[in-house]
């Protein structure tokens, strides 16, 4: 079932709860047992029944009263017997005055009484008498006792009369008759049927509606399907449509426009940073084999130390970019997985203060207002911060200054120099990688031992920051240049 395609599988669904609920319905004699509104609407209104009933009722009884006068003058003994007339067959009860079923053995010359006529549906029953003779008060009571029982149930036709012999004897005859008896079987078998055609039938339009409903709504997701499979590499910047309806299928296409938009972002982002890296690793290559290219052009007026110099010094820039991009690839990999890496506390405070006894070209202090501990990886969280100090050395005129304190559940290390600052519209860009503010000035700066950084310092001290669920930004503080703020959670 599973294999099947889903279209195929809800219509198959649906037809089958169809065809389960059709079983229940006849099982539970749907089609056997007609309910009043079919029966109603098969034989007319329910007074006109009731009217044609009682009027055969009324013929039938005239013609019984008969039978029983005649019976009485020609002096029979033993009970009467009553038999059916005409085409109706009604229910024939009699009774004595304390409401017991007795034989209707009248003594010599007989009356009767008017007709008691009885109607009643659902529980309303209406009776009235016809005739000279009114019949005792107790005869009235059982005859709408009687209708009103029955007429809980179903439609009825109630009528009575009182036979009394010479004796003084008093017995009721009660006919009591279904309108609808007689019908019940033949609406039963027309439905039957009907039931046997109509079925089929519903359920192939049943199947054929679902099927082609589903094809309909189903029509968007084929067409995202095809634009998406025809989505690659190269047209990264196509989009799939959205539908007009607010419904699952626009959340849908929304989602793939939005995964969509993100690995258009990380293949523009891998292009440029393969392009950068590209870059950033030809210039040291190109500086060594110029380099080694003169020297060996006049091998005797070379100055040989040198040459040595410049080498060492490029394959060391070579081999710092290349360890820089190894780390971020890392990071990248790791970012958003726990490691076993970051499971124990770290002062913060002391990793500052060690990095500010290393040498650097200017004066670096530090200003410890709180000590701070923090849990993470500590050669990450110490690459952060020199990373942090290393920009901050290379723009600062004279000093560098770090300050560490507490806020609330974050620890915070602020590193400010003298320099002159980064211009707002730089303010997240220097975080980009390969990106630098004054290329030239950081090149040829003296102090720097590598001439300049490859613009991922910041890259890479943000990306630490982050895999520590923290954050690093360029904030405002009047009287410095730049100053870089670092917030990490602290030990909880």
């Amino acid at each position: 079932m599973r294999s099947l395609p889903l279209r195929v599988r809800i219509t198959l669904l649906v037809v089958a709860t169809g065809a389960l609920m059709a079983a229940i319905i006849v099982g539970a004699g749907g089609v056997s047992e007609v309910n009043e509104s079919i029966t109603l609407e098969s034989l007319g209104s329910t007074a006109d029944a009731l009217d044609s009933t009682d009027r055969k009722l009324a013929d039938y009884g005239d013609e019984l009263k008969g039978r029983i006068l005649d019976w009485s003058d020609d002096d029979n003994g033993g009970a009467f017997d009553a038999w059916n007339l005409d085409d109706i067959s009604p229910k024939i009860e009699t009774v004595d005055i304390e409401g017991r079923n007795i034989a209707l053995e009248p003594t010599g010359s007989v009356g009767i009484s008017s007709t008691i006529r009885c109607r009643g549906v659902s529980g309303g029953v209406e009776c009235e008498s016809e005739g000279d003779v009114e019949p005792t008060s107790w005869a009235r009571a059982a005859v709408d006792q009687r209708a009103s029982i029955v007429a809980v149930k179903r439609p009825v036709v109630v009528h009575g009369f009182v036979v009394e012999d010479s004796t003084g004897r008093q017995t009721l005859v009660t006919l009591e008759v279904d309108p609808f008896v007689g019908s019940d079987s033949d609406i039963s078998s027309g439905i039957g049927d009907i039931a046997l055609v109509a079925l089929p039938l519903l359920l192939f339009g049943l199947g054929a509606i679902t099927w082609f409903s589903l094809g309909r709504a189903l029509n968007p997701v084929a067409a995202m399907i095809d634009q998406v499979d025809n989505i690659g590499a190269d047209s990264l910047d196509q989009r799939v449509a959205v539908p007009v309806a607010d419904d699952e299928l626009k959340h849908l296409a929304t989602t793939m426009n939005r995964m969509l938009d993100r690995l258009q972002g990380a293949n523009e982002r891998q292009r440029q940073f393969i392009s950068d890296a590209s870059h950033e690793l030809r210039s040291p290559i190109t500086a060594t084999g110029v380099t080694l290219d003169v020297a060996r052009a006049r091998p005797d007026e070379a100055d040989w130390e040198h040459v040595a110099s410049v080498v060492d010094e490029e394959n060391t820039r070579l081999a710092s970019l290349v360890d820089d991009l190894l780390l971020l690839a890392r990071m990248d990999e790791d970012a958003g997985h726990d490691s076993e890496s970051y499971a124990w506390a770290v002062d913060l405070d002391e990793v500052c203060l060690a990095e500010a006894e290393r040498p650097h070209p200017v004066e670096v202090s530090v200003r410890v207002i709180e000590p701070v501990r923090v849990t993470g990886n500590t050669s990450a969280l110490k690459r952060l911060v020199r990373n942090l100090v290393e920009n901050a050395t290379a723009h600062a005129a004279t000093s560098v200054w770090i300050e560490i304190e507490q806020s609330g559940q974050q620890a915070i290390v602020r590193v400010a120099d003298d320099g002159p600052g980064v211009p707002p519209e730089f303010a997240e860009k220097i975080f980009e990688r390969f990106v630098r503010v004054d290329e030239s000035r950081v090149r040829n700066d003296h102090r720097s031992p590598k001439k300049g950084g490859a613009g991922l310092g910041l890259a890479i001290a943000r990306r630490v920051a982050q895999n520590h669920d923290g954050s690093v930004k360029l904030v405002e503080e009047p009287g410095y240049g730049a100053v870089f703020e670092l917030r990490l959670p602290l030990v909880d």
